[in-house]
């Protein structure tokens, strides 16, 4: 069964040097059944608008299937859309 990621940040616009915070839950989808992860972490890689590494960490997914975690971005962040990549391992879906 393939996981399902949904991630959102707390808003939509950032400027330099603020803090984006993210957070993402994870389902194990089997047709229309979503169920939960039993453990696991998120790699978690984010690209600026050059599609350049910013940021790159492994989170732990809580009991809930959702991890969290933050960016500040420079002082010079390029502007434009950034994005971020997750690759779930888990060890437990059902």
């Amino acid at each position: 069964v393939d996981p399902r990621i949904y991630i959102y940040t707390d808003r939509p616009l950032y400027r330099a040097g603020q803090t984006v915070y993210f957070r993402g839950v994870v389902r194990a989808e089997d047709d229309v059944r979503y169920s939960l992860p039993s453990a696991g972490v998120a790699n978690i890689t984010i690209y600026n608008v050059e599609w350049e590494e910013v940021y790159r960490e492994q989170l732990p997914l809580d009991e809930f299937g959702t991890f969290h975690g933050e960016l500040e971005l420079d002082a010079g962040a390029s502007l434009g859309q950034y994005a971020i990549e997750a690759d779930v391992a888990t060890r437990g879906m059902p």
